[in-house]
């Protein structure tokens, strides 16, 4: 029977530089692991307006007006603190 080394599969997102390579580094693999190397663009699609209002769910609703934003929420009366 002949038995395999499995090698972990990792995702990383790079950006080509201007000379036109990618450098890899830090790899979880050691000196003379074989490894294969697959490179794919990535798509980058522009943001969907369907999804702003659930980004965003307060977008195009009316303010909030606080004409005394410091007035108390109950009356001095009602506070059982001062009876």
């Amino acid at each position: 029977m002949t038995t395999y080394k499995v090698l972990p599969s990792i995702v990383v997102q790079s950006v080509i530089n201007d000379r036109g390579q990618l450098v890899l580094e830090d790899l979880p693999f050691t000196p003379g692991d074989t490894v294969e190397i697959i490179v794919r663009g990535k798509v980058i699609e522009p943001p969907n307006e369907s999804s702003a209002p659930e980004r965003y769910p307060l977008q195009g609703s009316q303010p909030y007006s606080y004409p005394d934003p410091f007035e108390p929420a109950v009356p001095a009366e009602d506070w059982e603190v001062m009876r």
